[in-house]
């Protein structure tokens, strides 16, 4: 079978745990009594696949922690994408070695960093000021997460309209999240962010995807994921009045918050430094206070 799945486009992770659990995503998959766990996995990506119309590239972790790289088609057949990755070569989460290996990679702030123009109130403590509803239609949250979505292809000035072929992975993503099926809507923003990275017009389109990918990891329970597409999305300017770089940080910054695990909060808070230099609001009140907080995290102070 011929393979067609584009290199750069989003992986799905499929976990196979030694008590015969499944997850896909980070969601966890009901496996019926008797059940294949890799059939209950499988019939969940070939779903996904057949709502994209493509296959879907999976890295599936077995038990051991050996990983096998394969592309999923709609019909649930399955080519190899690749040798098996042992689990002593995997690294730490998101690819970063853990804090202290020798060539751990931190993005570095710069400190120095003059300010760009930033209209006032642009940049509130992240803490106060949560994750704005992204300029595109996202889904709706748990109640307890975001404020609620606007109503459907409601657009603001001077934010791009979507195309046909997004509004369709819009409206799929919103359909998911109604439908409570967390792990499809994660997918479907990761694909609509891949797709808009590759044909948009402009960086304004870029980050408008960007944002929506950010929205639903941190609806869906991914903060940490959340984290690190708002921090790169600070790096994508937005073609207009320059604050969504900052803005992008400060969403950044809130969902670090809400990341528990130490190592990924480490690795998160150092992204989240990054994107405020990058942002020009190396010296806001929010990038003072995420550097307050990385340092007490780190000397456990």
């Amino acid at each position: 079978m011929a393979i067609d799945v584009a290199a750069d486009r989003p992986v799905v992770l499929v976990e196979i745990s030694a008590d015969h659990s499944v997850r896909v995503a980070g969601e966890v998959v009901v496996v019926s009594p008797g059940d294949d766990p890799r059939g209950a996995a499988l019939a969940v990506v070939a779903e996904r696949a057949r709502l994209l119309g493509q296959p879907v590239r999976v890295h599936a972790r077995e038990a051991d922690g050996t990983i096998f790289p394969l592309d999923v088609y709609a019909d649930r057949s399955i080519a190899e994408a690749g040798a098996p990755i042992p689990a002593a070569r995997r690294r730490g989460i998101f690819g970063l070695r853990r804090p202290g290996s020798p060539s751990a990679a931190e993005p570095t702030p710069a400190e120095g960093a003059p300010p760009a123009t930033v209209a006032p109130g642009a940049v509130a403590t992240p803490v106060e000021a949560g994750v704005a509803t992204p300029s595109w239609t996202p889904p709706r949250p748990a109640a307890n997460a975001r404020p609620p979505a606007p109503a459907a292809h409601a657009f603001g000035a001077g934010v791009p309209v979507p195309g046909a072929e997004q509004r369709r992975l819009l409206d799929l993503i919103r359909a998911a999240m109604g439908t409570g099926d967390h792990a499809g809507a994660l997918t479907l923003a990761a694909e609509l962010d891949s797709r808009t990275g590759t044909t948009a017009a402009g960086a304004a389109e870029r980050l408008a995807a960007r944002e929506v990918h950010g929205y639903v990891a941190l609806a869906t329970g991914h903060p940490e994921v959340a984290v690190r597409l708002y921090a790169e999305a600070a790096t994508l300017g937005d073609g207009g009045s320059g604050e969504a770089p900052a803005r992008m940080a400060a969403n950044a910054h809130f969902c670090w918050l809400r990341v528990t695990d130490p190592v990924a909060a480490d690795a998160a808070g150092a992204l989240v430094l990054h994107a405020y230099a990058v942002g020009g609001a190396a010296d806001s009140p929010g990038a003072r206070a995420a550097r307050r907080r990385l340092t007490a995290a780190r000397t456990g102070s």
